[in-house]
Parts: C-alpha cells; structure tokens; sequence
C-alpha cells in the first residue's frame, strides 16, 4: 500500500511517500519543488488566492520524475491557513447544514476569517455516553477551490486535502499514550498542540520559523495562554520533532522531552496504525 503526499508551502511543495510493506510503515522522497522567487499563494483581502500558473509548473516537473504514473495525490496544507477547534456538545445534529449552523453558532464569532470565505470540516473524535467532542478545521474556501482547480488541470486527482496538524498527529499516534504537549519544528513553521485524554485540546499553528533561542519564551507562553482561557494545565511530557535536526534544540526544552527521529517514525509490527489513522479531517469543497 503505497500513498503520495504533497506537502504544501509558501514557496512551494514537499513531497513525501508513504509506504507499507510486511507491517512496517515508511517514509521516503521529502523532495522539495520551488520556483526562486515565487511563491504558490497570496493574501488579497479576506481571500488566499492560489497561484496557479506556478503550481501547474510544479507538479508538471514533480509528475516527470515519477516512476508510478498513479496521478492521485494527498494534499498537506501550508501552515498558518487553518484554524482548530475543539467543541464538547451533548447532542451532535445528524443533518451536515445543521450540524455547520451549529457550529458556526457556537463558534462564528471567533473565526477570524469572514463566514462567506469559510472552509469547515467537522470530525467526531471522541463520543461518550455524556458528550461527543468535535475536532473541526477552518480553512480558506478560495484556497481550496482555486486548488482543486489547478490539481484537476494539471490531471490529478486529490481524494484528501489535510491540514497541516491533523497530518502531524496522524503520524504520532502511535506515540500518544499518554497526555503529552506537542511540538513540531519545521524550516517554515511551527505546530504546537495540547493532546489531553485522547483529544487535541488546542492547536496552535504559525507560518513562520521558531529561532531557538524564542523557543523557550514561545512554548510558555503557549501553555499559560491554554491554562488562562481554557483551564487546562499542561501535561509535563513533551514530545517533540525537529526537521532541522538542531542537535543544541534540548537547551531551551524542559528535561523530560522526547525527540522523535525520522528514524523512528517508521511504525513497526503489531502496531495497529492506519495512514489516514484516527484523525480524518480532511477539507475540499462542499460541492
């Protein structure tokens, strides 16, 4: 079972293969597709518009290179294009319109993008006899549309658009025993997330690189806004991933954190692990 992921950028697009063979799962390309001086999508507004043109040329040049001609691919989101929320509701309407009316009653008035401009996808994550809990996802709904478009243009098929955290909690699962706080580093961006009692309780997501030496001052200030708005104390175990592979990273993080190496992330045998795994957010179009 072999599944291909684009992980989209500012500048451009990642890709990353997803591969299981005999139980074990790994991951192989992380080959990077950018034009120097361009990038793949623009504020106009409320709008995030999609360059299409220059994705188009992308995937022209990433679709060359590979040897499987299977022209479907999942869909990564950049950072700092979505926005998470949790919700504990006792009744979850079964109607989809109701179930957004819902929703957006609950929490439209703190999404900070204009409802006409709203993406939303809603996943039931936890259901118990006194509550379900909803884990939803809020995104640009001209950002996806304008990238389904050029994915349908240039002949390729995308049966999932995932955003960037629910993907990282996707590969971690089989990590999450226990309560931990989460922090995933990338060149371009940060993902920091509370996981408490099997659920993701708060998410933060930025576009832009963490220096080390703000990491400290970033990653308190992170858990004293959770602990101030949402009562919730934060677990002392953190679990953390660097791509840039800094090895003085450990300097400015509490003593009991765990790094996951790419290494590591290849799951082993007899670990029940799905690709698109528990959490399947995934959002396109409601057409």
């Amino acid at each position: 079972m072999m599944n291909k992921f684009l992980i989209l950028e500012r500048a451009g697009f990642s890709y990353v293969n997803v591969e299981k063979k005999q139980g074990i799962i790994t991951l192989s390309g992380f080959e990077k597709y950018e034009h120097e001086g361009r990038t793949l999508f623009q504020r106009k507004g409320a709008e995030l518009l999609m360059d299409c043109e220059n994705l188009t040329q992308l995937l022209n040049s990433f679709d060359k290179k590979q040897k499987d001609k299977k022209k479907e691919i999942n869909i990564i989101l950049p950072y700092g294009v979505t926005w998470y929320y949790t919700l504990d509701v006792e009744d979850v309407p079964k109607n989809r319109n109701e179930l957004y009316d819902f929703v957006m009653w609950k929490i439209g008035k703190i999404i900070p993008i204009p409802k006409e401009q709203i993406e939303m996808r809603i996943d039931v994550i936890s259901r118990l006899k006194e509550q379900t809990t909803l884990l939803i996802a809020v995104s640009f709904k001209t950002l996806i549309m304008d990238l389904e478009k050029c994915l349908k243009e240039s002949g390729f098929v995308a049966p999932v658009i995932m955003p960037p955290s629910i993907a990282i909690l996707n590969v971690l699962e089989p990590y999450l025993t226990e309560d931990c706080v989460i922090l995933w580093l990338k060149d371009k961006g940060y993902s920091m997330m509370v996981y408490v009692d099997g659920i993701p309780r708060y998410i933060r997501e930025l576009d832009q690189m963490l220096p080390l030496e703000r990491l400290e001052a970033e990653f308190f200030s992170f858990l004293s806004t959770i602990n101030k708005t949402e009562g919730i104390k934060a677990p002392e175990k953190l679990l953390y991933f660097d791509e840039l592979v800094r090895e003085d990273i450990k300097n400015f993080l509490p003593e009991k954190s765990l790094s996951i190496s790419l290494s590591e992330l290849k799951i082993q045998e007899n670990v029940q692990y799905n690709i698109l795994s528990r959490y399947v957010i995934a959002v396109g179009a409601f057409s």
